[in-house]
């Protein structure tokens, strides 16, 4: 019976994961910054201009929402202090007002407690947002690796019904596919080849 050609194929090599994307650049949070830093700016000047004991607070919010669209922690956490210094200063120089000293104390700490939870709750669900994103990355990679790899069991299974012989081995030469043909032509069952130098194996059985 007349056997084909042994073949001696090369496996490909895996392929690379993508280089990480670049991190954000500092432009988005100079900008932020900068738009933050003009908002307490002309919030305090109303402030200032508001008897004690009206309710101004519900703009500093606004703060730092817009604050959370910088990158990192620490943008949000420097903007709710700046805001909580600003309701110090805000009250110290507004105007009297028929209002008692009570009533602005208390909306001015209600505000402080609103401006953090806000800071706080911010941070908490753009982090669980980046999880969620990460996790949808590495799903899709999953399943891009386990739709790769059965292609490569599919081509495997084909090739284990070629009659030809055919091994495939890395880049240094060690065996890490053997089919049925190899193993009429060569002799050596696919156990015993697995990982051990082709060059040799070859060599030795002709």
């Amino acid at each position: 019976t007349l056997v084909g050609s042994p073949a001696v194929v090369a496996a490909p090599r895996t392929p690379m994961t993508p280089p990480p994307e670049p991190p954000p650049s500092s432009g988005r949070r100079r900008l932020v910054a900068v738009g933050v830093a003009a908002l307490m700016a002309a919030l305090l000047a109303v402030d200032v201009l508001t008897p004690r004991g009206v309710a101004d607070w519900q703009s500093f919010v606004l703060v730092v929402l817009l604050a959370l669209l910088a990158p990192g922690r620490w943008p949000v956490v420097a903007t709710a202090a700046g805001c909580t210094v600003l309701h110090v200063v805000g009250h110290q120089f507004s105007d009297e007002s028929e209002h008692p000293l009570w009533m602005s104390l208390t909306n001015r700490s209600m505000a402080v407690g609103v401006l953090w939870l806000v800071a706080w709750g911010g941070l908490r669900v753009r982090r669980a947002a980046a999880l969620r994103s990460d996790n949808d990355r590495l799903r899709r990679e999953v399943e891009v690796r386990r739709a790769a790899e059965r292609r490569v069991r599919e081509q495997a299974s084909l090739l284990d019904v070629a009659r030809e012989a055919i091994s495939v081995h890395t880049l240094d030469g060690r065996v890490t596919y053997w089919n049925r043909g190899a193993e009429r032509v060569y002799g050596w069952a696919a156990a015993d080849v697995l990982g051990k130098d082709a060059a040799t194996v070859v060599g030795a059985a002709e």
